[in-house]
């Protein structure tokens, strides 16, 4: 069978048949809260996998839908980080400005943990 003889398929069709939401494919956090209206928008930019993570995280235990992007690319070759911009987080167009809230917050130091912080029983 030749090349010129297969049919292409349509545009949305190979995103379709890849398994699995994309966050999965590219090793970044699912999402703790169902998709809701909106798209996916770029929230921040030029991070370091482990700052998208953490951010992606703390939007989510913020009932936020969030996913860390372009972690594994960044991660394997840190030279491609410059060509793809970092890491980057994305939420949920309807979560916009929440999310930016939590951020702020966050880069405010609210959700820091005092020196007093009992942290409990450790393991002996």
């Amino acid at each position: 069978m030749s090349a010129a003889s297969i049919a292409p398929l349509p545009a949305g069709a190979l995103v379709a048949a890849r398994p699995g939401p994309a966050a999965a494919r590219t090793g970044g956090p699912q999402p703790t809260t169902p998709p809701g209206p909106g798209d996916w928008v770029l929230l921040e930019r030029d991070l370091t996998p482990q700052e998208a993570q953490l951010l992606a995280g703390c939007l989510q235990a913020a009932g936020i839908a969030a996913q860390a992007g372009d972690t594994g690319i960044v991660q394997a070759n840190p030279l491609l980080s410059i060509a793809v911009g970092g890491a980057c987080l994305r939420v949920l167009e309807s979560q916009q400005e929440e999310a930016r809230g939590v951020l702020a917050a966050f880069r405010r130091g609210e959700f820091s943990l005092g020196e007093d912080f009992d942290v409990g029983p450790t393991a002996g």
